[in-house]
């Protein structure tokens, strides 16, 4: 299965390693390998968890390990599309208008 991420997702990515290389140096980039790694996790995984609320567009859940942050995804065809890493705790559906890109 491919994997794609939605430019904002790139920019909610970004912005994240930013913040995490100003807290500690590197930790931005220990960031960025967790997403990645959940990221290339989704492809394999067999099951995968609704969105409470988005049930009927087809958003897809995974919490990543060790940072507070979702990976929101959905499939198109067969490609795992990812269009926003979100922080758990902050500014609740502020990526659901990519949902109509």
């Amino acid at each position: 299965m491919n994997l794609k991420f939605h430019p904002e997702a790139d920019d909610d990515a970004i912005d994240a390693v930013l913040w995490y290389n100003e807290q500690r140096d590197g930790l931005g980039d220990e960031f960025m390998n967790a997403v990645d790694a959940s990221a290339t996790h989704l492809a394999d995984k067999l099951v995968h968890r609704a969105l409470l609320g988005y049930e009927a567009a087809g958003v897809k859940v995974a919490q990543m390990h060790r940072f507070p942050y979702r990976l929101l995804y959905c499939f198109q065809d067969d490609t795992v599309v990812i269009f926003a890493v979100a922080h758990g705790r902050r500014q609740p559906d502020y990526w659901a208008h990519r949902l109509s890109r």
